[in-house]
């Protein structure tokens, strides 16, 4: 449940090191989309790249301090980690079938669902 509204600059410095910090995750999502349509053997290179990305981030995150009024938003940025690291797992593990791929799609809105949640927490989208 979401504490009390967040100030402006709390959370556009929480933001800042969440947005930051999940850079390089974005960009291995981008690549791993991209190479979804492609071999196996590209798309597990994709993939062990966004596992990387996602456990640094969640590293660099959990070590951000925030005020209480962004523990929420805070919180729900590293369920949205800690639904990409598993997920990825389980990928990597599996056949490499399209069920592996839906199977990762549902893991992907849900984990995206907690971000969006703490994100409009603070006011932002």
């Amino acid at each position: 449940m979401p504490g009390p509204p967040a100030s402006r600059a709390s959370a556009a410095a929480w933001l800042r090191a969440a947005d930051a910090a999940e850079a390089p995750l974005e960009r291995a999502l981008a690549d791993f989309d991209a190479a979804a349509g492609g071999s196996g053997a590209s798309r597990d290179l994709a993939a062990r790249a966004v596992l990387s990305a996602a456990r640094s981030a969640r590293e660099t995150l959990e070590s951000v301090r925030v005020p209480p009024d962004l523990e929420y938003a805070r919180w729900e940025e590293l369920v949205f980690l800690n639904h990409l690291v598993p997920g990825f797992q389980v990928y990597l593990a599996g056949k490499d079938a399209a069920a592996d791929l839906q199977a990762l799609s549902a893991v992907r809105e849900r984990a995206r669902t907690h971000r969006r949640r703490g994100r409009e927490g603070i006011g932002t989208p």
